[in-house]
């Protein structure tokens, strides 16, 4: 096996050790997502790992009837490194992201709510 093969492959066993363990130990921002699209009655994945190109992530939900991801995002995050992700996603795996900071998801579900589903309806 060569090099850059065995790099992507430890690459890739790294974001699906990651994913295992966001799955784990969820923030309460996240357990509040998971809640709010059960209740909308959503399909969705938990902690995806994806390929972007030579680089990937972890999406935080991914809807199974739509191509999209719902990120829930707190202080870690990163505008720039994050826009940059969000143009790779639909670049290469035509997903659309969606963002909501911790605090909105906390205490404004219904309008977290409202957002998801203009993304939906949205082609």
């Amino acid at each position: 096996m060569n090099r850059s093969a065995r790099t992507a492959e430890d690459r890739s066993a790294f974001r699906e050790r990651k994913a295992a363990e966001f799955r784990a130990l969820p923030t309460p921002a996240e357990q509040a997502m998971a809640a709010l699209l059960d209740l909308m009655g959503l399909l969705y994945a938990e902690q995806v790992p994806l390929e972007i190109g030579a680089k990937g992530c972890v999406l935080d939900f991914l809807l199974a009837d739509k191509p999209i991801c719902i990120e829930v995002d707190g202080r870690g995050h990163k505008k720039g490194h994050d826009a940059r992700r969000d143009r790779s996603l639909v670049r290469y795996h035509g997903i659309r992201t969606i963002r909501f900071s911790n605090a909105m998801v906390l205490k404004e579900p219904d309008k977290v709510r409202v957002a998801i589903l203009g993304a939906i309806e949205r082609p």
